[in-house]
Parts: C-alpha cells; structure tokens; sequence
C-alpha cells in the first residue's frame, strides 16, 4: 500500500524505479537526457530516482517518456499480476 507523502507517493517495492533505471540504460538514455525532458537537472534527477522520489506527475511523465505500459506499472507497484 502507498503511503502518501505530501505530493510524492512512496511505494514499500523498489521494483518500478528499477525498472525505470533498467529502461534508461536499455535505450541509452542519461539522468541528464531525462532530467532534460523533465525541467531536471541531472543532479536532482539522481537523488529523486535513488531516493524514489519522483512526485507523481514526474513519474507519470517518466512513464510516458519510457512507453511503460499500464500492466506492467500495476504489476511493479505491487498490484496483481
């Protein structure tokens, strides 16, 4: 279960945001070229995706970037697979 933390949601499962990681090195994509696409800096970029503290709209937007599809979302977020 999520626990809401102001604006950010924190998931207990690690698993999406290595995901994430996972997608960006598979299509060679950098914390800058993603902090880019986000009005990131690389920096920040970093500590919000070891931290796994995108807010939601960024990690809506990150999933839009990477073409995650909604099932596989769900089934890293700890939802049925």
């Amino acid at each position: 279960m999520p626990r809401v933390n102001g604006k950010r949601i924190e998931y207990k499962d690690a698993g999406l945001y290595a995901y994430i990681i996972g997608q960006m090195k598979a299509r060679g994509m950098t914390q800058r070229e993603l902090g880019d696409m986000l009005g990131l800096s690389q920096q920040v970029t970093s500590a919000k995706l070891k931290r796994r503290g995108l807010t939601t709209k960024e990690l809506i937007e990150v999933i839009e970037i990477l073409d995650i599809d909604a099932a596989t979302v769900g089934q890293l977020m700890g939802g049925s697979k």
